[in-house]
């Protein structure tokens, strides 16, 4: 377990944005988000050029006029992340890299930055079964906390062998959270093909949904490990290049039905490997949400 977990976040975002100032992952964030979130503010009388969704038909059928609803922007954003609890994301996405840290510290990176634009931050994972809700605060100690606690239900659900299903998450956030949204959701594969659509329909409908896919190790590379058997894969099956393709095979038309999925509810996604590319996916993610409005 690590002593700190925003060392790697405030590391990403200076390197990133050194590098690539123009583009950088800061400023990409505010220039989506900033003021983006509206409240509603006042009815006006229709004007040539306002948005008809906007029309409030039943005070403009009491006034006999075409009445809209006008807003004002929010300053402040609500961040959410929805992270896989599921005993399976203590695997390795690489040789030297774990799925929880890689989700740790993507969570970290985006907490971070929302906490630079002084937005509140809040999560949800499960352990042994159960919701773990962290409400929505703005402070660094509050993101330290959701961080350390999720990698300490990591290890207790590993041991478990816990394995509850994402959607759990998702129903609590539709049933329990009123709140106007961005939503990460931060999984796997196996937490992609699960995802129940009537679900994300529910909860793009009113927020800004994403979604970061930790990528698997392949089953065939050297090094890995089986977490059932908790023994690495003998090395005669790593060289069965027909059992390989299959598994390619069968991971690929599980990603393109996960993406298909998210595509029909205007949710984007990106697929994260190494801790390294933390800062420029998620820049890559927020510029498909973004094109996806």
């Amino acid at each position: 377990m690590r002593k700190t977990y925003l060392t790697n976040a405030k590391l990403n975002v200076d390197i990133f944005a050194k590098s690539k100032a123009i583009s950088s992952l800061d400023g990409t964030y505010q220039s989506i988000y900033k003021g983006k979130s509206q409240n509603f503010d006042e009815l006006r009388e229709y004007n040539v050029g306002d948005n008809v969704r906007d029309i409030d038909w039943r005070a403009s059928a009491r006034s006999m006029n075409i009445l809209v609803k006008d807003y004002i922007a929010e300053k402040k954003h609500n961040v959410f992340f929805i992270i896989d609890g599921k005993y399976q994301m203590y695997a390795n996405a690489n040789f030297d890299e774990m799925k929880s840290d890689i989700a740790i510290d993507t969570a970290a990176t985006l907490s971070y930055v929302a906490y630079k634009n002084g937005d509140f931050v809040g999560a949800i994972y499960t352990t042994n079964g159960d919701i773990v809700y962290h409400p929505f605060k703005q402070n660094l100690f509050n993101i330290e906390n959701i961080l350390k606690s999720y990698d300490e239900a990591m290890e207790k659900n590993f041991k478990k062998k816990d394995a509850t299903s994402l959607n759990k998450s998702l129903l609590y956030a539709t049933t329990f959270i009123k709140r106007r949204m961005i939503l990460f959701i931060i999984t796997d594969i196996v937490g992609l093909e699960d995802l129940d659509d009537d679900l994300l329909k529910t909860l793009a409908f009113r927020n800004d949904v994403m979604v970061v896919n930790i990528k698997d190790i392949d089953l065939f590379e050297r090094k890995s490990y089986d977490l059932e058997k908790k023994r690495y894969f003998a090395s005669m099956l790593l060289h069965k290049k027909k059992l390989a393709r299959l598994e390619a095979e069968e991971k690929d038309k599980v990603f393109r039905d996960a993406e298909s999925k998210l595509i029909r509810n205007k949710i984007a996604m990106v697929t994260i490997e190494r801790n390294e590319e933390i800062p420029s996916k998620i820049v890559e993610l927020l510029q498909k949400s973004k094109n996806m409005d």
